[in-house]
């Protein structure tokens, strides 16, 4: 009974299916392969997990490093894979500045545009 109330209360009138809608989404989903990439990459970067690097527990209240930072990351000691993600980073870093700068360029165009 409580969620057919709150359900019929608080959505009254269905969503606005709008082009802007659309447009928003792919605004947003755009930076969603940057942050998955370097989400990845601090995975398995990860000394714990693939490198079994452990620092023992000397007591309960002591704080435990995970040995994550990016300060102890080495390029050159990087496997692999994790060269491999890091370049394919690199790279859509840099194509999605240009494509950036792209859409930016054109909106400037099409908003000097004198029409007739």
């Amino acid at each position: 009974m409580i969620d057919r109330l709150t359900l019929a209360f608080f959505f009254r009138a269905p969503s606005d299916f709008s082009p802007k809608m659309t447009q928003n989404n792919i605004n947003f989903y755009r930076w969603c392969p940057i942050f998955s990439l370097g989400i990845t990459f601090w995975i398995y970067t990860n000394e714990q997990m693939f490198n079994n690097k452990i620092e023992p527990i000397n007591s309960p209240q002591a704080v435990r490093k995970s040995f994550h930072l990016i300060t102890n990351l080495n390029f050159g000691e990087l496997q692999y894979f994790q060269k491999k993600i890091l370049m394919v980073l690199a790279a859509y870093i840099g194509l999605f500045v240009l494509v950036e700068m792209y859409l930016r360029y054109e909106k400037r165009q099409r908003k000097n545009e004198v029409s007739f």
